[in-house]
């Protein structure tokens, strides 16, 4: 499920590539108003959109209700903007343009960056044996810097107006400058 007729798309394709597509139903809906039967649902898996949703309470309560009694949910969320996916892009813009600041969309991606706070949000909502864990996921890029730097200003939608203020001096100098710290390569085979 997602409310992105794009993103739909693409997980259809994804999943036919794959040979999946006749095992799943892929539904346009809102998390606001799941379009789902009460306790119809398994499991729920929310891969890095829970800190997107406008109304947490509503998403949850949504979520509780479709979900089936010993059912279970996944939530993935960004924990801090100090990790090497952000210092090695926004982190490297928002100092050479005067002013810049992280644009305000972009901010709520880390509404979730205290500990306990994907918690206390399910707790308020009537979730019960929850687990918060906070860890890291290793970031594997296996092209170039200037591959990085171009998928992340394709797939980067909150950050396009700090990329468009970028000066039209550094603007050709961004794949030299951008430095992927943290970011490990594939290994390589011998």
């Amino acid at each position: 499920m997602d409310r992105s007729r794009p993103s739909l798309l693409l997980s259809k394709q994804q999943s036919d590539t794959m040979g999946l597509g006749s095992r799943l139903r892929l539904v346009q809906a809102d998390v606001h108003q799941l379009p789902f039967s009460n306790s119809s649902v398994d499991r729920i898996t929310c891969r890095f959109g829970i800190m997107f949703f406008a109304e947490i309470d509503t998403a949850f309560t949504e979520m509780l209700h479709v979900l089936k009694p010993a059912g279970r949910v996944a939530l993935l969320a960004w924990v801090r903007f100090e990790q090497p996916f952000f210092e090695s892009t926004v982190g490297v813009v928002l100092p050479i343009i005067p002013g810049a600041r992280m644009p305000e969309p972009a901010s709520a991606m880390f509404k979730f960056s205290n500990c306990g706070s994907i918690e206390d949000a399910l707790s308020r909502n009537r979730f019960r044996n929850i687990e918060e864990r906070h860890i890291t996921l290793p970031r594997i890029w296996v092209g170039s810097s200037l591959d990085f730097w171009q998928h992340f200003q394709k797939t980067s939608t909150l950050f396009q107006p700090l990329m468009r203020a970028i000066p039209g001096s550094r603007y050709l100098y961004r794949p030299v400058f951008m430095r992927p710290r943290g970011l490990s390569s594939a290994p390589q085979s011998s």
